[in-house]
């Protein structure tokens, strides 16, 4: 992660292409989404994509369904066939986060 106190500036463009280019296709998905996002993160965050949460978890999943169709085709072609509906977005946000930082931090 990045130091504390560091201001970032960030090409906008780019880390939009990174976090569409994960859901291309379910084979890419499944690539570029192969870790869950941990309980805590190393400075003691909790994040959680539990339906129950109070993080508004499915409000974020429609926006975000309806901003991409092509997430939205992938969910489908993998929701419930081959992942649960948690994991799915569990691995999903795990690569969006990784995609973000790899745009920031290269």
């Amino acid at each position: 992660d990045a130091p504390p106190n560091m201001v970032h500036t960030w090409d906008l463009a780019l880390v939009q292409e990174a976090v569409a280019s994960l859901t291309r296709d379910p084979e890419t998905f499944l690539q570029l989404c192969p870790e869950v996002l941990q309980d805590r993160d190393m400075r003691g965050s909790s994040f959680s994509v539990d339906v129950d949460s109070n993080l508004a978890f499915g409000d974020w999943a429609e926006a975000l369904l309806e901003w991409s169709p092509t997430l939205r085709s992938v969910r489908y072609r993998l929701v419930p066939s081959r992942l649960q509906e948690t994991v799915f977005w569990n691995r999903y946000f795990a690569g969006v986060r990784t995609a973000v930082r790899r745009v920031l931090f290269s």
